[in-house]
């Protein structure tokens, strides 16, 4: 009687801890779902209350060329401006910091920048981008909304502070927003686009003057597509017609080195045409056919980096830039969106 008490009560203890590891494996999966279904809500609060920080607490031109994306936006909406007022470099070089450094050490950093003044020039006077800049080009397209954020600054209160801190804060709200809704659209990885989103770089580039804000957008949409299309796994006028717009966006509005994200689209059609008939000749291939077709192929792709590579002075030289982009910072000076400038120099360098 007592061994099958004993058992009995096995049982029940073995039935209750069996009950207690699927409670908590649901409860796992139910908090991966939820997450899942709720990130980009998590993102938009998040990179909202930090964009609105860095809009307003990061130092001027704290980003790559800042100087130069202020006055092509101020240029945009005519309203060219004389930075040399504020003790900024006439030729837009050098370390931007340094001009404000007294201002914050007197003081007298807000009565500068924010009571102060602009002075109008023409635009024929400015040291660079004496000319308007064409419309389809990223120059233009990629500073409009910044340019929007500094011709409501200027009519706030015109001084260059003003202009400067609406024009980001403009710009981090508008791409933020985006962004929110790219990751609410795509299917897979919203995670991956989260984490991007929330990086560094990514958020300083949000909360700034620069044309990097709209590039990593239509990157991000580019990519959104070409994910949800592998995901769906066939080709419709659903994913077409967004495949059509994120190019000619990309083509027109991005950054030159962004332009290539265009290739996975053919790639990806491709793929989808060819699956099952790939599918179909690699099951009835033997493992050494399957091996010497790998193996021909490899050949084949390393042969034609080799020829791509002889126009950028060979394939060595190429894979020597590389490795000196990934392992050395050439800059002397801290950059605060350096990790973005070592992703898109490799490739740049060797044109």
């Amino acid at each position: 009687m007592d061994t099958v008490r004993y058992r009995r009560n096995d049982y029940h203890l073995n039935k209750r801890h069996n009950e207690k590891r699927h409670s908590e494996k649901s409860k796992i999966s139910f908090n991966a779902e939820v997450i899942e279904k709720k990130v980009h809500k998590f993102y938009l609060s998040i990179a909202l209350f930090f964009g609105i920080i860095l809009s307003i607490g990061m130092p001027f031109f704290n980003e790559p060329d800042g100087v130069y994306h202020f006055v092509n936006s101020s240029n945009i909406v005519h309203l060219t401006t004389d930075i040399t007022v504020y003790g900024e470099n006439s030729k837009w070089f050098g370390n931007q910091f340094v001009n404000q450094k007294p201002a914050y050490q007197n003081g007298d950093y807000f009565k500068k920048y924010f009571e102060t003044e602009v002075q109008r020039m023409p635009m024929n006077k400015l040291p660079r981008s004496t000319e308007y800049p064409k419309v389809l080009s990223y120059n233009f397209l990629g500073h409009i909304v910044p340019a929007a954020g500094v011709w409501l600054g200027y009519h706030i209160y015109p001084s260059m502070g003003m202009m400067i801190v609406c024009a980001r804060l403009l710009s981090m709200f508008v791409y933020t927003l985006i962004l929110f809704f790219i990751i609410k659209y795509v299917r897979r990885g919203k995670l991956v686009f989260t984490i991007i989103g929330l990086s560094p770089v990514v958020m300083n580039t949000f909360s700034s003057l620069s044309y990097d804000g709209l590039t990593l957008i239509l990157a991000a949409f580019l990519v959104a597509v070409g994910i949800n299309m592998v995901d769906k796994g066939k080709i419709t006028p659903f994913n077409l017609l967004p495949m059509i717009i994120s190019s000619i966006a990309v083509y027109f509005a991005a950054k030159t080195n962004i332009k290539l994200l265009i290739l996975i689209f053919p790639i990806i059609i491709l793929s989808i045409f060819m699956r099952w008939k790939t599918k179909n000749i690699i099951r009835r291939l033997s493992k050494r056919a399957r091996f010497t077709t790998s193996i021909v192929v490899l050949i084949i792709v390393l042969i034609g980096g080799i020829l791509y590579a002889r126009r950028y002075g060979g394939f060595g030289l190429v894979i020597y830039k590389l490795f000196m982009n990934f392992s050395y910072n050439f800059n002397p000076n801290i950059n605060v969106q350096d990790i973005n400038t070592v992703l898109v120099q490799p490739l740049a360098s060797t044109i």
